[in-house]
């Protein structure tokens, strides 16, 4: 190189124009995989909710069993049905609904079927069939009432997968799609009574 003449630098620009599409494809990438996993991550969280008070409603329900077979095949008072079968639970966190105590700690959100109180089960022939403890939209401890209270959409998924939570009479429970509770079973009887 000769004095006063200009020194040719490299230019580096292309190598700047890569990296910032690089940069820019990256952020879509993510973009686009957030858009992707975030419906699957809320389907999971509805998934563990309902299982969550299926499993609470199944030990609810079995605590109301073993109150009933100590009282003579009667079923709880239904104004005090927590309070009278909680020696057979000993866990408060079961006569609570998952999606009700999300929103407030305080809240229960499972209610008892008002017209079964103080029953006799034998005097029912099809137990499998008649709802006994379920999701409410009454949030207070003893919450007793008819299927009405149950919320509308259920109350774990969305749109035609919304569910909520039911104890049945036999022990069992199972999540209940809303169109379920007007529909009949292969007898003509209804699913749900």
């Amino acid at each position: 190189m000769y004095p006063g003449q200009a020194q040719n630098k490299p230019n580096n620009n292309v190598l700047w124009i890569v990296l910032a599409v690089l940069a820019v494809a990256g952020c879509a990438c993510l973009a686009i995989l957030a858009a992707v996993l975030f419906p699957v991550f809320s389907q999971a969280r509805f998934a563990a909710q309902r299982s969550m008070a299926i499993s609470n409603l199944k030990q609810s329900s079995l605590a109301v069993l073993m109150y009933s077979a100590d009282w003579n095949d009667r079923l709880p008072p239904g104004v005090s049905w927590v309070d009278a079968t909680f020696p057979y639970a000993k866990n408060d966190l079961i006569y609570r609904s998952p999606a009700a105590s999300k929103v407030d700690k305080a809240a229960y959100g499972f209610a008892f079927r008002k017209e079964l109180g103080l029953k006799k089960i034998a005097g029912y022939r099809d137990p499998d069939r008649w709802a006994m403890i379920f999701d409410s939209t009454i949030l207070i401890r003893n919450a007793t009432s008819g299927l009405e209270t149950m919320p509308q959409p259920g109350r774990y998924g969305s749109g035609a997968s919304a569910s909520n939570g039911v104890a049945f009479l036999d022990g069992h429970a199972r999540s209940l799609l809303d169109e379920d509770r007007s529909n009949n079973g292969p007898d003509g009887n209804p699913l749900v009574r």
